[in-house]
């Protein structure tokens, strides 16, 4: 039993978590991305964080709100906040700001490959809210895209919304994409004759044939864990 013990424990996720005051072993999100490993779990606590985020392995970067609200990574005006580069990672609960206002595809969040999850973000006053260069099979909801020059711009082939089961299928409960600030009244074209808090109709993401399915009228906060 010992034995097996010893050979299973090499492969389980370790667990970094970045706090800006120094109460944790990493203060910067880079930092702590550059030191974990493939499968780890990176918690980044309530704070401010003025970086640029390059998320080239594949983690789990997941925000926590320690009572001071979502981590904040704020760009600074130059580049995106966070770019992800890597395969198959998941980024959660940030609020992403102050990108560069280029025409180069600068974000709150940028995308860059493919099969990732991104949920649960804010992306505040950015050139993009949320930018995908041609990539294919991430998974984009839940996020609020508020104030930004473009909200989401996709030139690959991407699910902007949750993935639904068989019966959400049938049914179309249980089923959210995003809120966009930019399509969010009746004016912008956003109606909810049903009052489920879906727009009726799908919000076209710029760039390419991507749609978001099931656009929310505003945005509620998922469960992260």
């Amino acid at each position: 039993m010992i034995l097996l013990i010893l050979l299973a424990a090499p492969g389980q996720a370790a667990i970094l978590t970045v706090a800006p005051d120094g109460s944790t072993n990493y203060t910067s999100i880079q930092s702590a991305i550059d030191a974990a490993k493939s499968g780890d779990i990176i918690e980044v606590l309530s704070g401010t964080y003025q970086e640029h985020v390059f998320l080239s392995k594949k983690v789990e970067l997941r925000g926590k709100d320690t009572g001071d609200g979502l981590p904040l990574v704020d760009a600074n005006g130059t580049g995106s906040a966070i770019t992800i580069y890597a395969d198959g990672a998941v980024l959660e609960g940030f609020n992403v700001t102050n990108s560069g206002h280029c025409g180069c595809g600068n974000a709150g969040i940028r995308i860059m490959s493919d099969n990732n999850t991104v949920f649960g973000n804010v992306a505040y006053k950015d050139n993009y809210g949320i930018y995908s260069g041609p990539t294919k099979g991430n998974r984009i909801y839940q996020n609020d895209l508020i104030d930004n020059y473009i909200s989401a711009f996709d030139e690959g082939n991407n699910w902007w919304g949750s993935v639904p089961d068989a019966k959400e299928l049938l049914t179309g409960s249980g089923v959210a994409g995003n809120h966009y600030s930019d399509f969010d009244k009746p004016a912008a074209g956003c109606n909810d004759t049903s009052s489920d808090g879906i727009c009726d109709m799908p919000y076209k993401i710029k760039g390419g044939s991507n749609a978001d399915l099931h656009p929310m009228v505003s945005w509620t906060r998922p469960e992260l864990g």
